[in-house]
């Protein structure tokens, strides 16, 4: 069993960026990332993980046995925490399917009313779940929810709704329903922990040190978001420090196309005239314009 099972889901995995990346996976920094955003740094998790092998393959295996550790993980974490009569299991698979917002978790799950807040609080509560709001110099009501725990996120993703074709050993059929969806799923699953790296790495530079949060923003209309805002405090910042994008594209780094979309996007956050604009690329970049580009190698050396 995992060292840190039965800890608070937000204090297990995230500590185990490093681990993933140096042992035993054998993965440059970029793969490790990815690594991480479907083991959550777990030992038992990533020790099955193929020396060398890609998220698919890694998925490929894990999903064509129902006893394998990712599977077996996110069960006894999910049955640890959550009772049967608690209805936190249904909002939680409504949330790991990409649900975020409350009135479609509701009616993705079926729950409405105290039902429906009960399980969030629970789910709230153990960490499993955290409520976003958008990050910036003003108060939004508007509320996300996503899976906080990496291994849960992706455990809820591709194995809850797949598990009835697992058990019966047609885990083939599952993971050809996992490829095309990795494929759009995982520049988002790697998102929290390049926000958390970027914080780590924000208070080592002299021109951010000032950051206490690294949040998103984004519109109601679901048109506009920014992917990295850096702040003096939370819950709401009194100064942004700096705004930012997210690029986990293989082939096409940061470009002037995404600085003139994330200046355009700036323009509409609250606060956020004048700031520095930062980015991440999972492919090495220089762009005129852009105060830092961090890359995959100093998401890793944050960590160490």
């Amino acid at each position: 069993m995992d060292a840190c099972f039965g800890e608070k889901f937000a204090n297990c995995g995230r500590r185990k960026v490093v681990l993933v990346a140096h042992a035993p996976t054998g993965l440059p920094s970029a793969d490790a990332l990815e690594a991480w955003s479907l083991t959550g740094g777990f030992p038992n998790v990533v020790r099955s993980w193929p020396s060398g092998g890609t998220a698919i393959e890694f998925l490929a295996m894990q999903l064509a046995d129902a006893s394998s550790p990712f599977i077996v993980s996110g069960e006894r974490k999910v049955a640890a925490e959550f009772p049967a009569d608690a209805l936190a299991r249904p909002v939680l698979d409504a949330i790991g399917s990409g649900t975020r917002e409350h009135g479609k978790i509701a009616e993705r799950c079926g729950l409405t009313g105290s039902s429906l807040e009960r399980a969030l609080g629970l789910l709230v509560e153990k960490r499993a779940v955290l409520r976003e709001r958008p990050y910036s110099t003003d108060t939004s009501k508007l509320t996300h929810y996503r899976i906080d725990d990496a291994h849960l996120r992706a455990w809820a993703r591709y194995v809850a709704p797949n598990m009835p074709a697992i058990e019966r050993g047609a885990g083939a059929a599952a993971v050809e329903r996992v490829l095309t969806d990795w494929q759009a799923w995982k520049g988002q699953a790697v998102e929290p922990v390049v926000r958390e790296s970027v914080l780590r790495l924000a208070l080592r530079d002299e021109t951010l040190a000032s950051a206490a949060h690294v949040g998103r923003w984004w519109r109601r209309d679901g048109r506009t978001e920014v992917d990295i805002v850096i702040g003096d405090r939370l819950p709401v910042a009194k100064r942004l420090v700096a705004v930012g994008s997210i690029k986990w594209r293989e082939s096409q780094p940061f470009s002037p196309d995404d600085l003139r979309e994330l200046s355009h996007a700036a323009n509409l956050l609250p606060g956020a005239s004048g700031v520095a604009l930062v980015a991440f690329s999972r492919i090495p970049s220089r762009v005129d314009g852009i105060t830092e580009i961090w890359t995959p190698d100093d998401l890793i050396a944050a960590w160490r």
